[in-house]
């Protein structure tokens, strides 16, 4: 008995030192992120600029969360957590950053409590997690406020597995509401958990054992029925994200990336992820998309993939952890790898963030079976460490790897000008750089990125508005609003190109007409208030003000059109309509100081004011 309870505190001691080992190392490589700035990609549109957050957690809030397809997404449990965020800290960036910094954290201690009731095993159990904290391709999840997604999700999906791997042990249906509800939960974070189901009927294989207690033949048809519920809610939520993906315009056709162009980069993006993982380097916020892969690497890839799972499966038997966990990384991938291609990129690091603790399992478990296959009595303790040497070499390279990763993410012009050194061609970065230069006042050379990006792709819409921003401050209103237009042809040819015959005529009719057109894109409120702000520096508050208006039929939530609208009014001798429009600004924002001035003035009799700065935004990334 005496014994017993030595072992029992001594493994409580180990656990103890192991855990604060991980928090340790975590925080030594994430902790820089607290004084890090928002990034003008996706941080904008999903905080700092979305009026639904702007007031912290409010009832209305919540019920937008769950009925809103904001920016392309519905992911209700990431606004709530967002909003918890500026309750709490407003938009000091700092804060944002620390709770995802303690997500990863809690995520990666998780994960060794799961792995370590499942299997057993302690250390394995821990390098595992080690590897899953501080690998630099989960930089991109941390560092990144607007991938709350990433590590709120992953924390829902490691509390629904250890909840899982409780209700395993003995089945009773509180414990599966549990685990439903944390599924639900997940699912409400990010949609990418849909194959989670099917990765718990893995772990029903091993480490659970669950299917060899009746024979595979008799066990899996009940191990199938029991989750049925929780594909029914995955069908469920892809389904909602679908939908909420095509409204928002984020899911790209296949006229644009064809079907077979789409599975070979997907074949070539799984050996790319694997490749990244052995070899993290050169690692950016966005790759562009290269179209058809050439043949050489997908043939590369294809043969690749293919021995790796005929291996898998030869060796299930004996090594039943290399089959499972390849194929968590396969199927926890599906929902990302481009199959239903959103946004533009081919890849992506954080869609890593929860496939890759398969590989690592693989990884871990292969190098003790190598061990146990090589050793000898004589050379136990020599081998043992030459392991242990090489081991802790390895993760202090890592730990350095992603401690640089980290510092590209301290602000915009850092980690665009970054990914301009790592990639090619690519303009989404050039076009954020630009805007990222253009808000610390660094305007000739925001100018010459956005002609980059242009030049990279000449349709590309946010690129054009961007230049004529630059010019707009540069004083050439005339170049400016030949690239709003060519913006406006580039979005949408159909649509924009009855929105062009507003153009330089003056016919308000013909305004009426060509906006009553449904424009599928929200996108062009962005354009026309940019169009209005041009119009309005050139002097033509008329042609302005219809601009601001159609803005607002597609945003009634933009401030900054209703306190720019008020100013036009204020141009026209219209006193009374501009005073309605700055109390609608300020409703929207009791905090708008440009918007409080301007109604003070324009209650004192003041004829004109200057109107507020364009409104630039980019595309968001869909991910």
């Amino acid at each position: 008995m005496v014994m017993n309870e030595k072992r029992r505190l001594c493994a409580i001691r180990k656990t103890f030192w192991v855990e604060f080992g991980l928090a340790l190392a975590v925080v030594m490589v994430f902790g820089q992120s607290l004084g890090f700035e928002f990034i003008c990609f996706d941080d904008n549109e999903y905080i700092t600029e979305n009026p639904f957050l702007l007031h912290g957690l409010t009832a209305q809030g919540i019920r937008w969360a769950f009925s809103s397809f904001y920016v392309a997404n519905w992911h209700p449990l990431t606004w709530i957590s967002h909003m918890i965020d500026v309750s709490i800290f407003g938009l000091h960036a700092g804060g944002h950053h620390l709770i995802n910094l303690c997500l990863h954290l809690f995520n990666t201690l998780v994960l060794f409590t799961f792995l370590r009731k499942m299997t057993g095993t302690l250390w394995r159990s821990a390098l595992v997690s080690l590897f899953f904290g501080l690998h630099p391709l989960h930089v991109e999840s941390v560092a990144w406020v607007a991938e709350r997604k990433d590590v709120l999700s992953t924390f829902m999906a490691m509390l629904t597995l250890w909840a899982y791997a409780g209700y395993a042990k003995r089945p009773t249906p509180p414990k599966y509401l549990v685990v439903a509800m944390l599924f639900a939960c997940g699912l409400m974070a990010k949609a990418m958990l849909v194959t989670l189901p099917a990765i718990m009927l893995l772990l029903d294989v091993w480490p659970l054992g669950r299917l060899a207690q009746d024979g595979p033949l008799r066990r899996l048809p009940t191990l199938i029925l029991e989750k049925i519920p929780l594909f029914m809610l995955s069908g469920l939520t892809s389904v909602i994200t679908l939908i909420a993906q095509r409204e928002g315009g984020s899911m790209i056709g296949v006229d644009d990336l064809s079907i077979p162009v789409r599975i070979a980069n997907a074949l070539v993006a799984y050996t790319g992820y694997i490749r990244k993982m052995f070899w993290p380097v050169d690692l950016a916020v966005f790759y562009p998309h290269p179209g058809m892969p050439s043949g050489g690497k997908l043939f590369i890839a294809g043969i690749f993939l293919a021995a790796v799972s005929v291996a898998a499966l030869i060796s299930v038997k004996k090594y039943p952890w290399f089959l499972i966990g390849w194929l968590w990384y396969l199927g926890a991938l599906v929902p990302v790898i481009g199959l239903v291609q959103v946004g533009a990129q081919a890849m992506a690091d954080r869609y890593t963030y929860f496939p890759l603790i398969g590989l690592f399992i693989i990884l871990v478990w292969g190098m003790d079976a190598g061990m146990s296959g090589w050793r000898s009595r004589q050379r136990v303790f020599r081998g043992d460490l030459a392991a242990i040497f090489s081991l802790v070499l390895l993760l202090i390279a890592m730990m350095g790897l992603s401690f640089r990763q980290v510092t590209y993410w301290k602000d915009s012009v850092t980690l665009f000008s970054h990914a301009l050194e790592v990639t090619a061609e690519n303009s989404l970065a050039h076009n954020n750089l630009g805007i990222a230069l253009m808000a610390k006042g660094r305007i000739s050379e925001a100018e010459t990125h956005f002609r980059k990006a242009i030049a990279v792709n000449p349709n590309y819409a946010y690129a054009h508005i961007g230049l004529g921003k630059t010019l707009i401050r540069k004083g050439d209103a005339d170049e400016a609003m030949t690239h709003f237009f060519r913006a406006v042809r580039s979005e949408n040819p159909e649509d924009m190109a009855r929105a062009l015959t507003i153009g330089l005529g003056i016919d308000a009719a013909g305004i009426e007409a060509s906006l009553a057109v449904p424009l599928s894109r929200p996108q062009a409120a962005d354009l026309y208030f940019n169009i209005a702000m041009a119009l309005m520096r050139m002097g033509r508050y008329d042609q302005a003000a219809e601009f601001y208006k159609a803005t607002l039929r597609l945003d009634p939530f933009r401030k900054q059109a209703h306190n720019n609208l008020g100013v036009t009014r204020l141009h026209q001798g219209r006193p009374g309509a501009a005073v309605d429009h700055f109390r609608a600004a300020i409703v929207l924002d009791p905090y708008y100081e440009g918007a409080r001035h301007n109604l003070t003035k324009a209650m004192a009799g003041a004829e004109t004011l200057s109107g507020g700065c364009i409104n630039l935004k980019r595309t968001g990334d869909g991910g």
